[in-house]
């Protein structure tokens, strides 16, 4: 399956929030201070979504296969937030094309010296994959329930990926 990443739109949250099937899910996904279940238009209002920083990984039959973020907080760092991928896909290297395509849009759009994200300690799965692209542990900036990770662009062109 050939896989594009397009700007988001709200109605898109339409196929990815019953992705969300309760509140631990959603904190896994999205963090914490939101509530279950979370609307399309709440949701995208409080996690600040943009046609600059919000996208969806698509098939060219136009099935949603993953969404997510690519947000710049200081000049030169874009974080990845709010990564998900269809259950029904999981586990057939989806997540590593988000991640991959949010990253090339990203430096595309700007200089990027560091890429940064969050994880859940017990989401064992996404922790492999992040640091099969080359993220490492930030201890400094870890928090409660979270594992920062990042990825600084200066020690590799390219995240490492398997093909």
């Amino acid at each position: 399956m050939t896989l594009s990443l397009r700007t988001a739109t709200r109605s898109d949250l339409d196929a990815v929030l019953p992705w969300i099937k309760d509140q631990r899910s959603l904190v896994m996904w999205a963090g914490p201070g939101l509530s279950y279940p979370p609307s399309r238009e709440s949701f995208w209002k409080s996690i600040g979504a943009s046609p600059q920083n919000t996208f969806c990984l698509v098939s060219t039959a136009g099935e949603m296969a993953g969404f997510g973020q690519a947000l710049t907080p200081a000049r030169g760092i874009v974080h990845l937030a709010r990564l998900i991928v269809d259950p029904r896909m999981r586990g057939k290297g989806y997540g590593r094309i988000l991640c991959l395509r949010l990253m090339e849009t990203s430096r595309s759009r700007q200089s990027v010296s560091r890429f940064t994200l969050n994880v859940c300690r017990d989401n064992d799965a996404a922790f492999r994959l992040y640091r099969s692209l080359g993220f490492q542990r930030n201890v400094e900036r870890d928090s409660g329930p979270l594992v920062a990770m990042h990825l600084l662009t200066a020690d590799r062109t390219e995240p490492r990926h398997l093909d």
